[in-house]
């Protein structure tokens, strides 16, 4: 089994804490100028920056998400994300993948090209308050072409032991002031 390759490294911080829909923005990011493209076109809010929600799901089924990663701009439920929880505490760990069709609520799906992409999440817990639910920050990693069947399974576990941190570590990621 080949591993994907990284297509973006995309870092956010949290901005807003409130209760369930805790705001985060897009801080850093490194990977394809492409990709960056279409999210700043499509994704960027009134105050310039990229905002998105995290947002728990009210009793999910099992085949369903724990979380949603939720842009401020025009609610599009960017992709939702599973294995968050592990025991009922963050796992620190997720996976996710980008929405499959062509129109979102009637609108065009700006990343329906990137369709067979994965993406594998790492969350930062809010050492603070450790019973705080809501990360203070977390990484998404745009994985090119990645089998979904093998998100949950091979490509997470591999995350969580390592398996991409030599690819991460060839692509820094950067203040997106900077870029």
């Amino acid at each position: 089994m080949n591993m994907p390759t990284i297509r973006a490294r995309i870092g956010f911080e949290r901005v807003v804490y409130k209760g369930q829909r805790p705001k985060y923005r897009i801080s850093k990011y490194a990977g394809s100028s492409e990709y960056l493209g279409i999210l700043k076109s499509y994704l960027r809010g009134r105050d310039g920056n990229l905002n998105f929600y995290l947002r728990a799901i009210n009793e999910p089924k099992p085949d369903e998400p724990e979380i949603k990663l939720e842009v401020v701009r025009n609610s599009m439920n960017f992709t939702g994300i599973y294995q968050y929880f592990t025991e009922g505490k963050p796992s620190g760990y997720g996976c996710g993948c980008p929405f499959p069709k062509e129109e979102y609520d009637g609108k065009p799906n700006p990343f329906y090209q990137y369709r067979t992409d994965g993406f594998l999440f790492r969350f930062d817990a809010d050492m603070n308050d450790p019973t705080n639910l809501w990360p203070t920050s977390f990484e998404l990693i745009v994985l090119t072409g990645a089998d979904v069947n093998q998100l949950k399974t091979l490509y997470l576990s591999a995350f969580r032991i390592g398996g991409f941190a030599e690819a991460l570590d060839e692509l820094p990621l950067q203040s997106i002031d900077t870029l």
